[in-house]
């Protein structure tokens, strides 16, 4: 398995980028959920990609180009632990 490099500032990016192009409503709990504490790595990163899914199942084509390519960086990342999380 490779390493997992830290893509929080990625993350961070995406969803600023994704509030600066609209009405965001869901991104205050991704935000939340995506950065909360969890007892294990593996377990926020499951959390992390279970979020991600969720923001770009609901928002679609209304998130930016630069966005949806970082937050697919970070499922990248994810895929190395939880690897149904591949980013396609």
């Amino acid at each position: 398995m490779s390493p997992i490099q830290d893509f929080t500032p990625i993350l961070r990016e995406a969803l600023a980028e994704i509030e600066a192009a609209g009405p965001a409503p869901l991104i205050g709990d991704i935000r939340q959920r995506c950065f909360a504490s969890y007892t294990t790595s593996s377990e926020w990163l499951g959390e992390v990609g279970l979020a991600i899914n969720e923001l770009l199942n609901a928002k679609g084509s209304a998130i930016p180009a630069t966005a949806h390519t970082k937050l697919k960086l970070c499922l990248h990342e994810v895929s190395k632990v939880w690897p149904n999380f591949q980013s396609t």
